[in-house]
């Protein structure tokens, strides 16, 4: 078995998301704060005509903050009804990944499972 992923990067790792659960990737765009939410969620967007909340993975995820460039990214996420965006630094590719490379052991018998992470693939690099 396998998974197609987007790969998108924040600061030097990467990382990736289900391409089944990305609805579209767009530029960043007009955003709108919201008072009194987490500090990792800064912004709303009309996107479509819908309102998305967005959040900044950088924040969210403890990577060091850093400003927007022309590669930083808005991946829209779907679960059921619910859609979410993500800010990342940039999209990199698809990939293709066997379900066998997938990593959910830390190593000291801890899982890495999280409500963000699923595990670690190991994949090569050419």
């Amino acid at each position: 078995m396998s998974q197609q992923v987007v790969v998108f990067r924040l600061g030097n790792e990467k990382f990736a998301a289900d391409i089944a659960s990305v609805t579209e990737i767009v530029r960043l765009a007009t955003i709108s704060s919201l008072p009194q939410m987490p500090s990792y969620v800064d912004i709303v967007l009309n996107l479509r005509g819908k309102v998305t909340l967005i959040v900044d993975l950088r924040k969210r995820l403890g990577v060091a903050t850093a400003e927007h460039t022309n590669d930083s990214r808005i991946i829209v996420l779907s679960a059921g009804t619910s859609q979410m965006g993500a800010i990342v630094d940039a999209v990199t590719e698809t990939l293709i990944i066997e379900n066998d490379s997938i990593d959910t052991d830390s190593g000291s018998g801890t899982s890495v499972n999280s409500d963000h992470i699923e595990g670690i693939a190991r994949v090569e690099t050419g």
